[in-house]
């Protein structure tokens, strides 16, 4: 069972200095979760051995992914089998999301609590159904929606006494077209985050297909106009490629030491 926290409530983390005041009020201000004022996350904080690892993986399922459908079903539980194999996963402090996204989101998961053994756990696996590419990206919203409740969890870790350590991977193959949250308002955030070494890896993994669609020059403006630190060109057309880079993006999400 999981609690709420309230969305006004966020703005302790910048009373309290965690990260700063005016990165937090412009993302507040832009809020767009008009549905709800409250953000639900896990209930067993005050229960861990060590300090938590948080990773959320935002999945493009917009029509243009349609050609690489089967490969991204298949490489999702490969990568997660990466994650299950990490040493904080081992220690039972590894949650993990998951959101598919095209013009609107959609949640797989909230976070959740890894096991090291698939099945074992509630993290939700790919399949044609749940998996079905169609519309277009928003991209910006997306990660505005899973930056809210990255900090809901901060703010409760901090009220346990803890040091939460973030990471996101972003699986794309194309540019945003449809958000109506501004990129600079992520982007913003996103710095803070990493400036203050609460996100400590941002990675967007992105395929390229046709001429006309992604392209390294388009991967790196992505990665820039959203703040991330780390991007991965990946080949649509290759199967074996998707699965390599599906691996190097969750080795990616916990490979980073604490300072």
């Amino acid at each position: 069972m999981g609690k709420t926290i309230s969305k006004s409530s966020l703005k302790e983390l910048g009373r309290n200095g965690v990260i700063d005041s005016s990165a937090l009020e412009d993302f507040l201000g832009s809020c767009m979760r008009a549905a709800s004022n409250t953000i639900e996350i896990p209930s067993n904080f005050s229960d861990l051995a060590v300090d938590p690892v948080f990773t959320c993986i935002v999945t493009d399922v917009s029509g243009s992914m349609t050609d690489c459908a089967k490969s991204v079903i298949e490489s999702q539980p490969i990568m997660l089998d990466a994650l299950r194999g990490s040493a904080v996963t081992r220690h039972n402090a590894h949650y993990v999301s998951q959101i598919l996204f095209n013009a609107t989101q959609k949640k797989l998961n909230g976070f959740e609590l890894l096991s090291v053994e698939q099945g074992a756990d509630k993290i939700v696996i790919l399949n044609d159904k749940n998996y079905v590419p169609y519309g277009g990206t928003a991209l910006y919203d997306t990660l505005h929606i899973v930056l809210q409740d990255m900090l809901a969890v901060l703010q409760d870790c901090y009220n346990e006494g803890l040091g939460p350590q973030m990471s996101v991977a972003v699986i794309t193959d194309g540019e945003d077209n449809q958000s109506k949250v501004s990129a600079s308002v992520v982007r913003k955030l996103v710095q803070e985050l990493r400036r203050k070494r609460i996100l400590l890896s941002s990675v967007v993994l992105g395929l390229f297909g046709k001429s006309d669609g992604l392209d390294e020059h388009k991967l790196e403006k992505i990665k820039n106009t959203i703040g991330f630190d780390q991007s991965l060109p990946c080949d649509k057309a290759s199967p074996r490629d998707i699965r390599r880079k599906f691996i190097m993006a969750s080795q990616s999400a916990v490979a980073f030491k604490k300072h």
